[in-house]
């Protein structure tokens, strides 16, 4: 709980919700009464339901990738999802104005899907790695195949869908609102990291278990002493490796015994 503090509160909203019908009929989107001045409606219809399999299939996808994209964004995750929500709610407005009410995750699940894919795919390609970054794509061709499904048999493809309508707009909203999240929040965080940004990435990259890089001294010093000793490499307190004779700094002049004897 303490490392997806934003993803655990909205799935405890969502139980609570659908154990209790008033929460439900407080929550739900309902257009007449956002425009009477509920604006709340807009971020907590989705955590509100039509059933228990409506629930459960919105729930798990949420669960698991809010985790993902809350462990990867800790810090930007709950202004992206307020984001989210709010987009969401509004797109489904506009585009659907026979619609009286919403219900449901599957719009936020869309976005969190194509948010973490992308952020995986564009980080294989900074890192030249083309046959990852393909691989990542892949589940964005079957999410395209699903939503070409819905929209041609106005079905959804997981859940039975007979008490309610679905509606692919909330699920189009979720594909913009993804797309804008890994552009917003990946350009931040490089702006944040600045150089820093470039040591962890190579840090990631080295192999599990990998030796430490040390400094050249340090290393020949550990493996040949004998060559050390000839070479006369002493420790360096300040960068913590070894120093040659001609890295040491000059010693102060000493008087000749001449000079000091007249």
């Amino acid at each position: 709980m303490r490392c997806f503090p934003v993803t655990v509160l909205i799935a405890s909203l969502a139980i609570v919700a659908w154990l209790c019908p008033a929460v439900t009929a407080l929550l739900e989107l309902d257009f007449a009464a956002v425009a009477g001045g509920q604006w709340w409606r807009l971020l907590g219809g989705h955590v509100t339901h039509f059933g228990a399999e409506h629930l459960f299939w919105d729930l798990l996808m949420f669960v698991v990738l809010g985790a993902a994209c809350e462990r990867k964004h800790p810090r930007a995750f709950g202004i992206a999802l307020g984001g989210l929500m709010l987009g969401t709610s509004i797109a489904i407005g506009v585009w659907c104005p026979a619609i009286s009410s919403y219900r449901g995750l599957s719009g936020l699940d869309t976005a969190l899907f194509v948010w973490f894919l992308a952020d995986q795919i564009v980080a294989s390609a900074q890192r030249t790695r083309w046959k990852a970054a393909m691989l990542w794509a892949t589940p964005l061709v079957g999410l395209v195949a699903k939503l070409v499904f819905e929209a041609a048999t106005g079905q959804t493809l997981f859940v039975d869908s007979a008490a309610f309508q679905p509606l692919v707009e909330a699920h189009l909203a979720g594909v913009v609102g993804g797309l804008v999240c890994v552009t917003v929040f990946r350009t931040q965080r490089s702006r944040d990291d600045g150089p820093a940004a470039a040591d962890r990435t190579t840090a990631e990259n080295e192999p599990a278990g990998s030796p430490q890089r040390r400094p050249l001294g340090q290393s020949v010093g550990r493996v040949f002493p004998a060559t050390a000793r000839r070479l006369r490499l002493r420790p360096d307190p300040i960068r913590g490796g070894h120093s040659t004779p001609g890295s040491l700094p000059p010693q102060p002049c000493r008087p000749d015994r001449r000079e000091a004897a007249t």
